[in-house]
């Protein structure tokens, strides 16, 4: 159903990007707006997300600050449709916008395993953002009652293929947005392992991998560098790979209580 969210949280952020300038200590208010009527919590198999999301904040430390501040914005929204009980494609997106005078590390990012999971969480920082992930989940197989020291029995595992696209601005303004070197596209794969915890508590332990891709001096290919700024080659990292082929992998696991 609907739902409103407020929070508030005080954290402390580096100064820079690790230039050892300090540190400073921000307090942020916000609310989020939704309606999700998703069913099934661990492996959602119909229906559609969407909520909208703002927030702002301020310094705390050191004493007397005027900056960082921040007003931000975000959404995001969900669809799911089975077209056969084993089957299930997903499509998800979302935009991020901040405004203000943010610290580096305030940038809107799209390295996250719910946006795209091939970057990097400090790859192509800026202040805005945008990004489109589908999936197909299909169920290789169900009705297992696999013992793992009799603390965790496996229930099930499902394949998920993954294809997303995402830009971001540039970080001292909101142009740049789909320019080349700011796109960035994705393929992967993961695997979902349907869990009892204790063989009464659901759960879900999930791993993936996926490759970036992009441009770089206007041609396409891999992306086989971390970009913490596209216009400075000097930000500018290795990145994991095997046979040439960059990858990041992620390993979650959720539960319910």
């Amino acid at each position: 159903g609907t739902w409103v969210e407020v929070f508030y949280h005080d954290a402390e952020f580096a100064a820079g990007d690790g230039d050892g300038g300090g540190s400073t200590t921000t307090m942020e208010f916000g609310a989020v707006v939704g309606h999700d009527d998703r069913w099934f919590d661990l492996n959602p198999a119909g229906g559609w997300y969407a909520g909208l999301a703002a927030s702002g904040s301020f310094p705390l430390e050191p004493h007397g600050a005027t900056s960082p501040w921040t007003v931000r914005g975000a959404g995001r929204a969900y669809y799911l449709w089975s077209p056969s009980p084993r089957h299930t494609l997903a499509a998800f997106g979302g935009f991020g916008l901040t405004f203000g005078e943010p610290l580096a590390t305030q940038f809107e990012s799209l390295g996250d395993r719910f946006q795209l999971l091939a970057l990097d969480p400090r790859e192509g920082l800026g202040r805005a953002k945008l990004y489109v992930v589908s999936e197909w989940r299909h169920l290789c197989t169900w009705n297992l009652d696999a013992n793992f020291f009799h603390v965790v029995w496996l229930r099930g595992l499902q394949g998920v293929l993954t294809v997303g696209f995402g830009s971001t601005s540039e970080r001292d303004s909101f142009e740049g947005l789909f320019g080349l070197d700011r796109l960035y596209f994705e393929v992967g794969y993961g695997l979902r392992a349907f869990v009892d915890y204790a063989g009464v508590q659901t759960g879900v332990i999930a791993l993936d991998v996926a490759t970036p891709l992009g441009f770089v001096d206007s041609s396409f290919g891999f992306l086989d560098r971390i970009r913490p700024d596209p216009d400075d080659e000097t930000t500018w990292r290795p990145r994991s790979s095997v046979f040439g082929i960059p990858f990041r992998v992620h390993l979650t696991f959720t539960q319910t209580y």
